[in-house]
């Protein structure tokens, strides 16, 4: 009889290429609810998305750092403006 490790991975890594498709469908998904409501908050797309706030967060950054997404005005009382790329 084999011995099982005590402690056992919460979650099964996924395969790379499937992570990165995942992740660009949610980016994908975060875009249209903006471009649909720039005033959407962090909270909305979370329950909207089903993921953590943490999470709508991370892709946020990623959409930002990526010169897709910008911010107008602060954080409250702002809204989302969607960058049009030169390619589309």
């Amino acid at each position: 009889m084999a011995l099982l490790p005590k402690k056992l991975p919460k979650k099964l890594p996924k395969n790379k290429k499937t992570r990165e498709k995942t992740r660009e469908k949610t980016r994908e998904k975060i875009l249209t609810l903006i471009a649909a409501n720039p005033s959407i908050t962090t909270a909305e797309l979370t329950n909207q998305l089903e993921i953590t706030a943490r999470g709508i967060e991370w892709q946020i950054s990623k959409l930002k750092k990526m010169g897709v997404l910008e911010r107008v005005r602060p954080a409250r009382g702002g809204h989302w403006k969607v960058v049009e790329t030169k390619d589309e």
